[in-house]
């Protein structure tokens, strides 16, 4: 027996041209045998001219009871497949059937039913992921250093979108659905024939546009599981033409000159400067690394993830440094000064003047901060990046 699977033309509850894109099917030869998602699962038959109707029951299970079944029988129809988890799929051979529905006002209170559901999920599911997106937000605020850094806005705005595409989506379902209601509650009988090859077309280009959405949301997934693996390997940076250069000569700070300087310059979504340039020596190295924020209301949060606690990536956790020296100056906003316990000789400093935010990460056996002069014209200069 030979089987193939078709996208639906119509969405859920457009009964109408659901049923009658299943008769020009069955007059094809094609017979429903499972309808649950966007496909039906059909089987090869004779070519035949079949009624179809779908039926919502007081109470959808399944597949309807014995007695259901029975009853739509004594009416001359046969139940052949679930309804998308909403109601049962029935087909007749007569020309003109009676309808499964003998009393207009159980239809109507089924439907109505129906109805109620679908809206209170509908605003269940509004009102539940907006705050699960919040949510999410906020668990990640303690990150937002990070996440200015390596923002990666697309893959952040992509939920949102595809939720409100969604939203979209039910909500004229709902609509489809609320129109039937209302028009078996001013007693119009309910419509079997509809034209469905525009609508088929629709299908076809939404269909494609959900693939391509869900091959995206596969590829940002895999992206973001390949970026968390390869986390904290080094990685190559282009190098920028900047001036002026963002940066304290080595040979300042620990008396070690320089044998190799590197900047690169990456703005982002929140930080249209972000500069970083290292430096390394025979027994010293230098990061250093300046940006601002934007919005402004963003920057001391991101202050306090990106070095006020000592917890800049790939520098060292706090229980390996001793506790923070803090700073003062007319010169900027904050300073924190971080060394470490152990003999690596790490250390770190962290200023904010206004929205600039600049960290130094240094590994070297004099005091950064004894050179604290020499970094603060850093947040005070102009910066442009040569083509």
């Amino acid at each position: 027996m030979k089987y193939k699977r078709k996208l639906t033309p119509a969405t859920t509850f457009d009964f109408a041209a659901m049923e009658t894109w299943l008769s020009d099917m069955a007059e094809d030869g094609w017979i429903p045998v499972d309808f649950r998602g966007g496909k039906v699962k059909f089987r090869q038959d004779e070519p035949q001219k079949r009624i179809f109707r779908i039926a919502i029951p007081d109470f959808y299970n399944d597949t309807p009871s014995e007695k259901q079944k029975e009853a739509y029988r004594q009416l001359g129809w046969e139940y052949l497949c679930g309804y998308r988890c909403k109601g049962y799929l029935l087909a007749n051979l007569t020309e003109h059937p009676d309808e499964p529905y003998i009393d207009p006002e159980v239809q109507k209170k089924n439907i109505d039913a129906l109805y109620r559901e679908e809206r209170y999920l509908y605003l269940v599911g509004v009102i539940l992921f907006p705050l699960l997106f919040i949510g999410m937000g906020l668990l990640g605020w303690r990150d937002l250093g990070q996440h200015i850094i390596d923002h990666a806005w697309f893959s952040d705005l992509l939920m949102p979108i595809l939720f409100f595409c969604l939203a979209v989506y039910y909500f004229y379902e709902l609509r489809l659905l609320k129109k039937l209601k209302t028009e078996l509650e001013q007693g119009n009988p309910v419509e079997h024939e509809k034209d469905y090859t525009r609508k088929l077309e629709l299908s076809k280009i939404s269909n494609l546009i959900s693939t391509a959405a869900n091959v995206l949301v596969i590829l940002v997934l895999v992206f973001e599981i390949f970026s968390i693996s390869t986390k904290g390997e080094p990685t190559e940076r282009p190098s920028a033409s900047v001036s002026p250069l963002p940066y304290v000569p080595l040979e300042n700070v620990s008396g070690d000159s320089g044998i190799e300087t590197r900047v690169y310059a990456e703005p982002t979504f929140f930080a249209p400067l972000l500069l970083q340039t290292t430096a390394r020596g025979d027994s010293s190295w230098m990061t250093t690394t300046l940006l601002e924020v934007r919005p402004s209301f963003l920057t001391e949060q991101a202050f306090l993830t990106l070095g006020a606690n000592g917890t800049f990536p790939d520098a060292f956790l706090p229980s390996t440094a001793k506790k923070a020296l803090v700073l003062s100056s007319d010169s900027f906003d904050e300073g924190y000064f971080y060394q470490e316990t152990s003999e690596m000789h790490r250390q770190m400093l962290t200023l904010r003047k206004g929205n600039r935010l600049l960290i130094v990460r240094y590994h070297g056996e004099n005091r950064l901060v004894d050179s604290l002069s020499a970094f603060l014209p850093l947040l005070e200069q102009d910066y442009t990046i040569q083509e």
